[in-house]
C-alpha cells in the first residue's frame, strides 16, 4: 500500500489534505497543479508544542528513552485529543465527498505519525488485517531512509551533537510500539 502511495502515476491531485499546522500546511502545493482544492486540518493545534517536532525539539531531550516516550505521547495525543478527533472524522468528510474518480493527496511533515494514523484508520476503515497495517506502517522506515539520511546530515551539518542525532534519528522513524500505543488508547 505504502508503494502505491508513493509511485502516482500523476501529479494530479485536484484536493490536497494537509495534517499539519497551518503556517507549513502546504509546501507540498507547487509540486502539484495549482487548482488543486486546498484543505487544512491541524490534528494538534491543543497541543502545539508536539505538532512541531523537530531537530530543536529532540534536541532538548536528554536520553533516547525520552525521545521514544515523546513519540508515544504524540500518538496518544493523536487518538484522545479532541480536536485530532475531529481533524481526523473532518479527513474522512473530505474522502467520503470526494468524487469517485479524483485523487487525494494527504500529507503532513514527515509522513509517517500524522498521515500513518489517517492511513491506518483508512485501512481499518476497509477492514484490511492488522498484521498487514503494520506490515505498510512500518515498511514507512524503509521508504524513508534516504530522506532521513539527508535530514540528519544536514542536522550534523548544523552542530547537532551525538545525543541530539540520536534523538532525531529516533524521531525520525515509525515504531511497531507507536502504533500499539495509538490502538490501545482507542480500543
Amino acid at each position: 500500500v505504502a508503494k502505491s502511495l508513493l509511485s502516482p502515476k500523476s501529479t494530479a491531485y485536484p484536493v490536497l489534505l494537509g495534517l499539519r499546522a497551518t503556517e507549513k500546511a502546504f509546501i507540498l502545493q507547487p509540486m502539484f497543479q495549482a487548482n488543486a482544492a486546498i484543505v487544512h486540518i491541524d490534528l494538534l493545534p491543543d497541543v502545539r508544542h508536539m505538532a512541531h517536532a523537530s531537530i530543536t525539539a529532540f534536541s532538548r531531550l536528554e536520553s533516547i528513552s525520552q525521545t521514544h516516550d515523546y513519540m508515544l505521547a504524540l500518538y496518544q495525543q493523536l487518538a484522545v485529543s479532541p480536536t485530532s478527533q475531529a481533524g481526523y472524522q473532518r479527513f474522512f468528510q473530505e474522502l467520503l465527498n470526494n468524487p469517485a474518480q479524483e485523487s487525494v493527496l494527504f500529507h503532513c511533515a514527515a509522513g509517517k505519525d500524522r498521515t500513518g494514523i489517517a492511513t491506518m484508520l483508512i485501512l481499518e476503515a476497509l477492514e484490511v488485517a492488522r498484521p498487514q497495517i503494520y506490515q505498510d506502517y512500518l515498511q514507512t522506515n524503509q521508504l524513508r531512509h534516504a530522506e532521513n539520511t539527508r535530514l540528519l546530515a544536514q542536522a550534523a551539518a548544523a552542530g547537532a551533537n551525538a545525543a541530539q542525532q540520536a534523538a532525531f534519528t529516533i524521531a525520525l522513524q515509525v515504531d511497531r510500539r507507536y502504533l500499539d500505543r495509538f490502538y490501545r488508547t482507542v480500543e
